[in-house]
């Protein structure tokens, strides 16, 4: 009777085991992006032009298409020119090097003679980037040749630090024209959708939406949105002195169109101090044009994935703008909102408690 409940006592001490890194697992798993207000909890959709309409040939001449292999079947995520030599897109886009870049395109399924594509030579996410919440989900890429500005190649204006979005807004690129589709627009589209207050996308997002350097807008009515290939692309907004103005950048949200959920965009105000630091820290050092040398990004953001042209080294670089160069404040990056960290299973340890219980008892 008594082996009986010594060999009783080590089983439920293994069970019991089991059950804890079972638990340990799910709680440190990530991606499972939760919300108390959402009635889903499935993550949102990484790449994000539902019930829009074609643009004119050269409505937006600072749009350029991110593809790899073919244009049309390749292409994943949009961008804006800031200058000659750099882009700016979703920081979620460029998670691999391996892309090239088209301006003055319109129609991707024929070449009409406007388009310029260049090869990425570097890539700088924003240092405290989280893919697990897409905060920071900014990212400039350097190209080579740099664009050559024509009629339907030209830059965007940039934002003041001060500016606020509000009221109707545009976005444009060519993504899926409906929720849950693989095949992207061969022709570039917009819509027209309305800033939200920042009060109903925290209900709806949680702590995962920051009011201070995230937009979110939407069709109050549902129908319209950003979609799946539009990620990385422009949110435009109307500026009084400037007119069309880059206020956002296309980041994430559930589904596409859907009334409840609106769409949210990486907000450029808060990031333009960090776009002229890292430009300017480029041009001052001693080869501005490309960069060949990999730096360690301050989060575990390394790529393995292979370089396609290997006329090219490209870096992917993640590093940390002063704190000098921004009065506003920055949170540090860390374990996204509602997931708990918990202690590393040491089996040895356990293994050592079940033999005393076995032998004591």
């Amino acid at each position: 009777m008594n082996l009986l409940l010594k060999i009783f006592s080590f089983s439920v001490i293994c069970c019991l085991t089991q059950v804890f890194v079972i638990i340990s697992a799910q709680k440190d798993t990530p991606g499972a992006w939760t919300n108390s207000n959402a009635t889903t909890t499935s993550r949102p959709s990484r790449t994000r032009i539902v019930g829009g309409i074609e643009t004119k040939r050269n409505e937006y001449p600072f749009i350029v298409s991110l593809f790899r292999g073919q244009q049309l079947n390749g292409h994943f995520c949009g961008g804006s020119i800031i200058d000659t030599y750099w882009v700016v897109t979703a920081a979620h886009c460029v998670t691999r090097p391996d892309f090239k870049l088209t301006a003055g395109e319109h129609d991707l399924r024929k070449f009409e003679g406007t388009e310029q594509t260049v090869s990425a030579v570097k890539i700088v996410q924003h240092p405290e980037y989280n893919k697990a919440t897409f905060e920071n989900d900014i990212a400039l890429v350097k190209v080579f040749p740099p664009f050559n500005y024509t009629e339907f190649i030209k830059n965007f204006q940039l934002p003041s630090i001060h500016f606020i979005a509000a009221g109707n807004v545009t976005t444009a690129g060519w993504g899926v024209l409906e929720e849950g589709s693989t095949q992207v627009s061969p022709v570039l589209r917009k819509v027209t959708v309305s800033v939200f207050p920042n009060i109903d996308c925290s209900k709806t997002y949680g702590k995962d939406f920051h009011t201070e350097k995230m937009i979110c807008a939407a069709d109050k009515n549902g129908g319209k949105d950003a979609c799946q290939g539009d990620s990385g692309g422009a949110l435009l907004c109307d500026d009084v002195r400037f007119g069309d103005t880059l206020c956002g950048v296309v980041s994430f949200g559930f589904g596409c169109a859907r009334q409840e959920f609106a769409g949210v965009y990486t907000k450029m105000s808060y990031y333009v101090d960090w776009i002229i630091w890292e430009q300017t820290k480029d041009a001052n050092s001693k080869n501005p044009d490309v960069r060949l040398t990999t730096i360690k990004p301050k989060i575990n953001l390394t790529t393995h994935e292979p370089i396609l042209d290997d006329t090219i080294t490209v870096s992917l670089i993640n590093t940390q703008s002063p704190e000098t160069t921004s009065k506003r404040p920055r949170r540090k990056w860390g374990i996204r909102s509602g997931s708990i960290k918990s202690v590393p299973f040491n089996f040895s340890i356990w293994a050592f408690i079940s033999l005393i219980a076995y032998y004591c008892m």
